[in-house]
């Protein structure tokens, strides 16, 4: 199964994070965010970052959990290296993301620009035939 893949935009960037649960899914979309800037398998794991997220709904917390990472990247100098996250439902329609991202300074690195912002455009958190896919829109 592929974790990610990049999908035609006009001016923006688009992709679709794919995983057989809701953890594996939100994983693949950090990183599918951070492929349109570099390959995470490049950065390494020198600094870490852990925080939480309650969010009232899915998508709400794709929406934080990706602009959590642009704030890192701003404020920071964040690149993505790896990550683990953890998704608890406490109620029918609100979650708590537990995360722990490991990567490194762009500094570092020579990226393919940066990432301004999340958007809803377009967005979604769903799961068909037992997988799990999200679609972001992010402006670049």
């Amino acid at each position: 199964m592929e974790q990610y893949k990049i999908l035609d935009h006009t001016a923006d960037a688009k992709f679709q994070a794919f995983g057989k649960d809701l953890n594996e899914v939100f994983k693949n979309a950090a990183i599918g965010m951070f492929s349109i800037i570099i390959d995470s398998k490049e950065v390494k794991p020198k600094k870490t970052f852990n925080f939480e997220i309650d969010s009232e709904d899915l998508q709400s917390l794709l929406y934080d959990f990706l602009e959590k990472f642009i704030v890192l990247m701003d404020t920071e100098d964040f690149l993505l290296s790896e990550l683990e996250v953890e998704i608890e439902k406490l109620a029918a329609d609100f979650f708590k993301l537990n995360c722990t991202a490991k990567g490194d300074s762009s500094k570092n690195y020579k990226t393919n620009g940066d990432i301004k912002a999340v958007t809803y455009h377009d967005m979604f958190v769903k799961k068909e035939k037992g997988l799990w896919t999200i679609q972001a829109v992010l402006d670049i």
